[in-house]
């Protein structure tokens, strides 16, 4: 399995959507082919074997993990056409798929800000017994981390103030 079938087979995207996408941007500005081998790089063998990167540095990565640092290459992709050709036709189309994917990632309920806080966390992680790699016969991964779902109010109560009751007439 390839790395478009991979990201498709992950997001419930046809893979030619992601063929297209790096051939266009490979053509464009150049970042689809350091975006393509940050994917091969990323992600993890179809059988559950890690992928080179984590086999490399011992490290264990999860999907939202890996799409979080393949939408930082592509950010990083975008800051250096910046720098060089400012804004041509390249630059605006790696804007314009930087910013597709970050309004699908939300949509989805991913909580960016979120998985941003928690990618040193997610970086540092070592391999190990406790959670073995994820492959794609096995049970689903865990969870994304998505926005917290609006429950309803907690109830509320009122104090008043304690009414003045009119002292009663003394006699003396």
């Amino acid at each position: 399995m390839g790395v478009c079938a991979g990201l498709g087979r992950h997001t419930g995207i046809d893979p030619v959507v992601f063929r297209v996408g790096f051939v266009l941007l490979l053509l464009g500005s150049g970042i689809g082919l350091f975006l393509y081998l940050a994917a091969f790089l990323l992600m993890k063998e179809p059988n559950g074997r890690p992928g080179f990167i984590e086999h490399w540095t011992r490290r264990d990565f999860d999907a939202e993990t890996v799409m979080a640092l393949l939408t930082a290459v592509l950010g990083f992709g975008l800051a250096i056409n910046l720098m060089t050709v400012w804004i041509d036709t390249a630059t605006l189309a790696v804007g314009v798929l930087l910013a597709v994917s970050l309004l699908a990632a939300h949509s989805r309920g991913v909580d960016l800000l979120a998985l941003a806080r928690s990618m040193p966390e997610r970086l540092t992680r070592k391999r190990g017994a406790e959670r073995p790699a994820a492959s794609y016969t096995e049970a689903p991964p865990p969870a994304p981390v998505r926005s917290p779902e609006p429950g309803p109010a907690p109830p509320t109560t009122t104090v008043r103030p304690p009414e003045a009751d009119p002292a009663p007439p003394t006699t003396a």
